[in-house]
């Protein structure tokens, strides 16, 4: 059966009931997907689903090629700064490893943050609130200190993180990250038009069905079968009707 699917809930021909469309439908689900193709090789969902199948493929091989660069024995080691690498005074509890500058900054904002509050408590109980010069001047040094350290810290990860990028641009490693994130695109781009491809015939109906059920039947795809059921929910409703 390969007329047209109505659309917008138009009803379907008087000649077709719910059982003659039923089992077309079921008909064209269990056709084996070649024989599907080679009927229907002119349309566009077919052609899209070959074209993804090839892109997925320079996808999936460009990841390899970016891993094997990644693998290699001369990648500078990762993290930038290790936690242990920081006295322990400066450091929050379950600090294992800082990654980015916002890691230091944070680390150490808690540091200054902890020790502006001891004191504040320790003024409370001082005569008129105020610390004794001795207490201002011990936090102002163990401030300072937080600061060296925080200083200390910076440059270890710039160095390091210099080092890093540098190894990325004369591996390889960075420009196979650009090549691989631009075949991935591509595969996305042609599952949105596979996804959003509105099926004419049951042979169409059937390869999008076939696409989804492989590449999402599980329970994170829920989203695109619910869009996929709609898709054809009026066919179901017009075909019931007659």
């Amino acid at each position: 059966m390969n007329g047209p699917i109505p659309a917008g809930g138009e009803a379907m021909p008087s000649r077709m009931n719910r059982r003659a469309f039923l089992a077309g439908a079921a008909v064209a689900l269990a056709a084996p997907a070649v024989a599907m193709e080679a009927a229907n090789d002119q349309s566009e969902i077919f052609r899209l689903i070959r074209e993804i199948d090839k892109a997925r493929d320079l996808a999936t091989a460009a990841d390899e090629a970016e891993y094997d660069i990644y693998a290699r024995g001369d990648r500078p080691d990762y993290p930038a700064v290790a936690g242990q690498e920081v006295p322990y005074m400066f450091r929050a509890f379950g600090t294992k490893s800082l990654n980015t500058v916002k890691q230091i900054d944070d680390l150490f904002d808690h540091y200054a943050a902890g020790r502006r509050r001891q004191f504040e408590w320790l003024a409370e109980v001082c005569e008129g609130g105020v610390l004794p010069q001795n207490h201002q001047a011990a936090l102002a040094q163990q401030l300072q200190e937080g600061e060296d350290q925080r200083q200390r810290v910076q440059s270890l990860y710039a160095e390091r993180d210099a080092a890093y990028r540098t190894w990325e641009q004369v591996s390889g490693h960075l420009a196979a990250q650009e090549v691989t994130e631009a075949r991935w695109n591509v595969v996305w781009a042609l599952e949105d038009r596979i996804i959003r491809f509105p099926c004419k015939t049951l042979e169409e109906v059937a390869a999008k069905a076939r696409y989804i059920v492989a590449r999402y039947g599980d329970v994170y795809a829920r989203e695109k079968q619910h869009a996929f059921i709609a898709e054809v929910a009026g066919l179901v409703e017009a075909a019931e009707a007659v």
